[in-house]
């Protein structure tokens, strides 16, 4: 059910588009000094409404305000307008439905229609297979550059991420159903070669 809490002497509150501030109210949902304003946008402009009573009604979850004896501004580029009113009423814009809601299975099979979730799956699997694929070459890093090579494990382990994160999104971009075992293979072969260099040149 929609709701309508707009506390009185309190700033930035809104209604639908509107930004409201009242001065009173009680807990019949009665308000008095309501002032509403509404920020220009490309089809409408500056406005402004002052309004002595108000009234908030909840009819099947849509909010309405019911204003009454008040005034309209409305600031346009070379004039203000000026409406006087006794009554006048603004509805709460619904929010968009929810759309259709897909199983995990009915979602994923859409890899192979929607560029934009291949390529989701893609970089989003390879982020969370990087700590497998790097595993070799942390290892070399831990054992053989902070023992011998102190400055240059920040260089190591930055240049690392760098590039593979590179090859996440260039391949993902470019054929992300291939994306996750090619870029994976070619880093923990990139890693063992690495590993058998510098651990067994060492140990």
């Amino acid at each position: 059910e929609a709701k309508f809490n707009i506390k009185a002497s309190e700033f930035g509150q809104k209604f639908s588009q509107w930004l409201v501030y009242i001065e009173k109210s009680d807990d019949q949902k009665h308000y008095s000094g309501v002032t509403l304003y509404q920020t220009p946008t490309t089809k409408e402009d500056e406005r402004l409404i002052l309004a002595s009573n108000a009234l908030i009604e909840n009819t099947e979850g849509k909010l309405r305000l019911n204003l009454e004896k008040g005034k309209v501004f409305e600031f346009k580029k070379e004039e203000i307008a000026q409406v006087d009113f006794e009554r006048m009423h603004i509805n709460s814009q619904p929010k968009a439905g929810i759309g259709k809601i897909q199983s995990i299975k009915e979602y994923w099979n859409g890899v192979f229609s929607n560029h934009k979730r291949a390529y989701d799956l893609s970089f989003f699997l390879l982020i969370a297979l990087f700590p497998i694929a790097s595993t070799l070459i942390a290892i070399s890093i831990g054992i053989v550059t902070y023992r011998y090579n102190k400055g240059g494990i920040y260089i190591v382990i930055f240049a690392t991420i760098f590039v593979y994160f590179a090859l996440a999104t260039l391949f993902s971009s470019w054929h992300p159903q291939s994306a996750p075992p090619v870029v994976f293979m070619l880093t923990f072969l990139l890693a063992y070669w690495i590993y058998q260099k510098r651990i067994k040149a060492i140990f």
